[in-house]
């Protein structure tokens, strides 16, 4: 069998060869194109932290250095990036990434570390560290890629972790995969198929993790992605995908010799005793007018979906969802509402079935550039029914959250000043018609902020005050903050220095009681030392002071963060 990695590179090369036309039409514009440019960027920033009181929250010294470079050669783009940060030296190594994807007309190449996306239930953005490529000319539309999905980390047996929070990294095999995408269709219509494959090594590491579960697995996933576009308005776009996922590769095999074709399903994937079979479908179709728009959307995840080309999944998901919006009086008033239906143990294998409607809506209303307003308002229901258990009154859960929020603002420029206030008003509340749980769950909680900004035109100087009020209601308890905050920046030296100072003090009760403040403090100060050049040093330094009187509640500490960093772009 021909390795993949080098079929893949075979069918690509195959494919330059054929339409190699394309490229001698293009060779005849080289003189109309600049045979060189090159733009980019590189910062280097250094991070100080200390703490008193409490522990700290972060290493007291880290740096990272940051680069990105785009070089255009005769009209072949080939962006390139790197990362290095101490940030991981821990983990015996610094953490380092880099890449580059030159691009020429419909062509892109990916090497080193890069992330490519052919549909959101396969290959969805995972960094890997190998070689890909897209090609799209014209209708055809074909992408590949194979490299090392996660490296290999074996056990660290001198750290005991104390908890879930464990600050090493958790153990696991080198995986390595590939997948390539075929498809017809441009960005407006198209039909793709996907096929992905990777598994983990079981000799990556030198002896099996003690004390994390943590097996070697296999992933083989066929998907499609289409979308088609009827009358200029309406769009249908579908993503589904079938995932075979082996959650350890060294489980007993399963017997395939009373099925037919079963030479055929081993080459594509080893079924074992924990092999599981699982789909994941959404679907949506939207209509679209100059004033006003409609989709209608289904998703549906099947419990534990994973994919070995992508990080996280909400799994075990049913949902339908309609949402329209509207644009009346001349673009002055924009409406959209949202209203959908959820549940999940889609397998009945649940003790209970949770049920949830959610609903949204969403108002701006802009008579005239110096006014306008903004309202909120959401609404999330869950409940309960029984699946393999049966519910009584004191076990179900049925729970309503309702949110508002309201936020005027209003702008006012005259010749030597300008103005902005702005108010928020915000409302949550938490209903539990559940009477043998309400007196520990339901909740209220009232948030108004209000903000000024003031700006000299001449000057340039720029001051905002702010206004903030927080009530969070308890059965049990209850908290209130009061704040007062002030910033104030200018830039001086014909804006060569840019300089901003932000403090805020928060006065903090319990109960009605007080319970001590909370200060913070930051300046921001950011130069360039040479008029009209790219250089720049930015400086930040942020003081917190934490005053607690209930030492039940938490603690008093003092913390200090600061940051130098060099930036160039070029």
């Amino acid at each position: 069998m021909i390795p993949p990695c080098r079929y893949l590179i075979f069918c690509a090369l195959v494919f330059l060869v054929a339409h190699s036309p394309a490229f001698g039409q293009d060779l005849d514009r080289l003189r109309e194109i600049d045979p060189f440019t090159i733009s980019g960027g590189l910062s280097f920033d250094n991070s100080f932290y200390g703490v008193t009181n409490i522990q700290n929250r972060r290493s007291p010294y880290s740096y990272i250095i940051n680069g990105n470079t785009l070089i255009r050669f005769y009209g072949i783009s080939i962006p390139m990036s790197f990362i290095y940060t101490d940030e991981q030296s821990r983990f015996s190594q610094p953490f380092r990434q880099f890449g580059l994807s030159p691009r020429y007309k419909w062509a892109t190449m990916h090497l080193g570390h890069r992330n490519m996306v052919f549909s959101p239930f396969t290959l969805a953005g995972h960094t890997f560290l190998g070689a890909g490529v897209e090609l799209n000319p014209g209708l055809f539309r074909f992408g590949a890629m194979y490299g090392r999905l996660k490296k290999a980390i074996p056990e660290d047996t001198t750290q005991v972790p104390q908890s879930r929070l464990y600050r090493t990294p958790l153990p696991s095999y080198q995986r390595t995969g590939y997948a390539v995408k075929i498809g017809v269709g441009s960005d407006r219509n198209f039909f793709d198929l996907i096929f992905m494959k990777a598994r983990d090594d079981s000799t990556s590491i030198p002896f099996t993790p003690e004390l994390f579960d943590v097996s070697p697995g296999e992933n083989t996933m066929v998907g499609l992605s289409k979308r088609v576009t009827f009358f200029r308005r309406m769009v249908w776009q579908t993503d589904a995908a079938v995932s075979i996922y082996t959650v350890d590769a060294r489980a007993e095999r399963i017997d395939l010799s009373d099925i037919p074709a079963s030479g055929l399903v081993r080459d594509l994937f080893d079924p074992r005793t924990s092999t599981q079979y699982l789909s994941a479908l959404e679907s949506h179709i939207s209509y679209r007018q100059t004033n006003y728009a409609i989709q209608l959307k289904y998703r549906r995840i099947d419990p534990d979906y994973k994919s070995m080309g992508a990080y996280y999944f909400l799994t075990d998901v049913q949902q339908y969802t309609i949402a329209p919006s509207f644009t009346l009086f001349n673009n002055r008033v924009y409406l959209a509402g949202s209203l959908g239906l959820q549940r999940d143990n889609l397998n009945d294998k649940k003790l209970a079935t949770t049920d949830r409607t959610i609903s949204s809506l969403n108002l701006n209303y802009n008579p005239s550039p110096a006014i306008g307003l903004n309202f909120q308002y959401a609404n999330y229901g869950m409940s309960q029914r029984s699946g393999l258990r049966q519910l009584t009154d004191t076990t179900r859960v049925q729970q309503v959250t309702q949110s508002f929020g309201f936020a005027p603002y209003v702008n006012i420029n005259k010749e030597k000043t300008s103005h902005t206030i702005s108010l928020y008003i915000g409302y949550q509340t938490l209903d539990d018609d559940n009477r043998f749980t309400s007196e520990f769950t339901e909740m209220n909680s009232f948030h108004t902020r209000l903000n000024y900004n003031l700006r000299f035109t001449e000057t340039q100087w720029t001051m905002n005050p702010s206004l903030m009020y927080i009530k969070s209601a308890f059965s049990l308890n209850d908290t209130q903050t009061l704040g007062l905050g002030l910033g104030a920046g200018k830039p001086f030296m014909e804006n060569s220095l840019i300089t901003n100072l932000r403090m805020g003090y928060n006065k903090n009760y319990f109960n009605g009681e007080s319970n001590g403040f909370t200060f913070t403090t930051a300046t921001t100060l950011d130069y360039r030392p040479f008029r009209n050049t790219n250089h720049s040093l930015r400086s930040t330094i942020r003081l917190i002071r934490n005053k607690v009187e209930d030492t039940a509640l938490s603690d008093s500490f003092s913390e200090f963060t600061g940051n130098v960093g060099y930036h160039y772009s070029f």
